[in-house]
């Protein structure tokens, strides 16, 4: 009897010792990543419904975008390969591009690409899977990406984005009560565009 408590204490100090002192991104949950799927338009998501730009309003801190700056997604590409071209302004006004080649994954509002230099908050080195959770393809589009980490934790990251460079301050309380109902935490959206440049100012509603 007393074996079986070793053995069970010891395994326990292991398991606990593998998480205490771990260091996790803000924004980390409990357990696996949700299955959230698609919703929108159609009973099957169309990536060449979303070709063209998309200017993103909102979306939660991570450390490949440091600023509120504006920025733009400019997807295209033939299925299977596809390919978004990332427009960002600095906080000086100037402009760079980024290109992010990828592959529609195994169902098709799923898109991988590479993840060349992994983080915290994107740790898989095997590629960073986006998500499309919901679009209209005429104004919205709602993308995210969710990696699971270590002690049966998961780290979610979203972006809203739009057609045009303003929206409904309506239309974006409508798009996070659809997340809040899908279990994200929409506490942690930060607004984006030129006037959040050179500021840090979470979305209000």
């Amino acid at each position: 009897m007393w074996g079986y408590y070793f053995v069970t204490l010891f395994a326990l100090a292991t398991m606990l010792s593998s998480t205490w002192g771990q260091e996790y991104p803000e924004g980390t949950q409990d357990g696996p990543c949700p299955d959230i799927g698609f919703r929108g338009r159609g009973r099957t998501f169309n990536f060449q419904g979303i070709w063209g730009t998309w200017h993103e309003q909102l979306r939660m801190n991570n450390s490949f975008q440091p600023n509120q700056c504006p920025t733009t997604n400019t997807f295209s590409g033939s299925p299977p390969d596809v390919l978004n071209v990332l427009t960002v302004t600095n906080p000086d006004g100037s402009t760079y591009e980024l290109p992010r080649e990828g592959v529609i994954a195994d169902v098709p509002h799923q898109r991988l690409f590479t993840n060349p230099t992994p983080t915290p908050g994107f740790p898989d080195p095997s590629g960073i899977l986006f998500e499309t959770i919901y679009t209209d393809y005429r104004n919205l589009h709602v993308s995210w990406i969710c990696s699971s980490l270590e002690g049966n934790k998961h780290i979610p990251y979203v972006w809203i984005e739009s057609r045009t460079e303003r929206v409904p301050k309506f239309r974006l309380r409508k798009t996070l009560r659809m997340l809040a109902r899908k279990g994200i935490d929409v506490s942690r959206f930060w607004k984006i565009g030129s006037r959040f440049c050179t500021r840090n100012e979470k979305f209000q509603g």
